[in-house]
Parts: structure tokens; C-alpha cells; sequence
């Protein structure tokens, strides 16, 4: 089944048989119903999962709620929290959603919504983006964290410095220091399977663009030094100009 977006107020739907999962997205606060006539705001469909649902409208396979929020929050307990709620529940029921594949996810002030919305319990997973738990005194949205929220299981999303230097992937030894010409040692993750009697190891660096030609049309197909540089001058071959910099330099053979 697909469920595409197609403006701020419908939902087209076709059904191509079976119970399809569902998708709730609490949007940022710029989102949020102008409270000042004349205010205006982006439609939440613009902004966070919108976008990418239109890029692959005809395969995205969820049915996708983006409900807008009438003033600034989405705690569980608030009118805008018991309005995305019942939207969710209206929408299952009509179209016999799976109730065990129901995601919840937000960005920004959607982000810490999601984290609250959760203790409903009644989502596969919960996916919160930019969302923070632990708000600064003065913000007003959503107040004082739930006592059951220590009892959601999360973790922090790493970036790759992070997630290289993480004390588990250090202990683990999932990373390997390969010299790499020009540069220097890199970090590169190694294969995650250890055995007793055999060490896991990179072997070697990726070679440069072009940094073979020589070696294997020479071996493998007999070509001179002459006919290789024919061809890299003429364009049929590639090799970046950094290979011949690194020779010069004795860094590379």
C-alpha cells in the first residue's frame, strides 16, 4: 500500500491489500498555527518528513499523520498531544493500520514532544530528531518531564568523531589506524567478527584513482609504458594528478 501527501489537508490513500504500518510526525515550532491573524506560518507538510515523502511519494510505504499544533508544545497530556492521538486512532481504525507497526517521530519542538508523547506505549519505536529531554528553565514547552520517562529506553545518536572515538569501539578494537599516502594514518572499521586463532586485520589501503593503471596493464595485458601514457593523455585512461605528486615524493611506488 501507498499513502502519499499530497497537500496540507487530505490524505490520498491506495490500497493494495494487507494492514500497512503508520508513521505519527510532530512538526517544529515554527510550524504551529499562527496565533495573530495575518501571521503566517510553513504548513507542517513542508517542513521535516514532508519533503522526503514527496521525493518518493509513489513508494513510501507508510501511512504518514502530520498534525498541526495549535499553540506551542506537544505534551502528552496537552490538547495538542490528545488531538494528534485521536487523529492517530481515527485514522487506524479507517484504514486498518497494524497497531504493532506504529512510529512516532518529531523535529525539533516535535523532537521533545516525541520523547513525551511515548509514555502512551504504544509505538514500535520512537524516533525523535533534534528533541531534547532536559529543558532550560525558562522554556515554556512541555514543562516538567514525566516521572515515567526514565523508564523509555533511548541513547544518543553519534556523529562519526563520536562514534570513532567512543570507549565501546575502542575496547572492541572495531577500528584500525591504515597509513595512507598524503594524509597520514585513517580510522576505518574493521570487520566485527574476532576469531581465536586468526587475526582480523585491514591489509592493505584503497588505492588511488588510477594509481594501478601502470602495474596491471603493463602485467596483465602487456602494455608499455608508452601505450599507457597514449592513452592517459587521450582521456582513455583516469588517474589523478595526486598519484604523480606522491611518486615524486617517494610515497607510493
Amino acid at each position: 500500500m501507498a499513502f502519499m501527501v499530497k497537500d496540507g489537508s487530505r490524505l490520498y490513500y491506495e490500497d493494495a491489500g494487507g494492514s500497512g504500518p503508520t508513521v505519527l510526525f510532530l512538526h517544529g515550532a515554527g510550524e504551529t498555527k499562527p496565533q495573530k491573524e495575518g501571521k503566517s506560518s510553513k504548513m507542517p507538510v513542508e517542513v521535516g518528513i514532508g519533503p522526503a515523502i514527496k521525493k518518493q511519494e509513489k513508494s513510501f510505504p507508510f501511512i504518514t499523520i502530520i498534525p498541526q499544533a495549535q499553540t506551542r508544545g506537544w505534551g502528552a497530556t496537552t490538547d495538542n498531544g490528545k488531538m494528534a492521538m485521536a487523529i492517530l486512532d481515527e485514522v487506524m481504525k479507517e484504514y486498518k493500520s497494524d497497531p504493532k507497526r506504529v512510529y512516532l517521530t518529531g523535529v525539533s519542538m516535535g523532537g521533545a514532544g516525541a520523547w513525551y508523547m511515548a509514555r502512551h506505549r504504544r509505538f514500535a519505536a520512537v524516533v525523535p530528531v533534534c528533541g531534547e529531554v532536559v529543558r532550560q528553565p525558562n522554556d515554556p514547552f512541555p514543562g516538567a518531564p514525566p516521572p515515567d520517562l526514565a523508564r523509555i529506553l533511548s541513547a544518543p545518536v553519534l556523529d562519526i568523531a563520536q562514534a570513532i572515538n567512543h570507549p565501546q569501539i575502542k575496547a572492541r578494537g572495531a577500528m584500525q589506524n591504515v597509513p595512507h599516502p598524503g594524509i597520514g594514518p585513517v580510522a576505518l572499521p574493521k570487520s566485527p567478527f574476532r576469531f581465536s586463532e586468526t587475526t582480523v586485520e585491514i591489509r592493505r589501503r584503497a588505492p588511488l584513482l588510477g594509481e594501478h593503471n601502470e602495474s596491471v596493464l603493463s602485467r596483465y595485458l602487456g602494455y608499455s609504458a608508452e601505450k599507457i601514457a597514449f592513452l592517459t593523455q587521450g582521456g582513455v585512461l583516469v588517474q589523478e594528478a595526486l598519484v604523480d605528486e606522491l611518486r615524486q615524493r617517494g610515497e607510493i611506488s
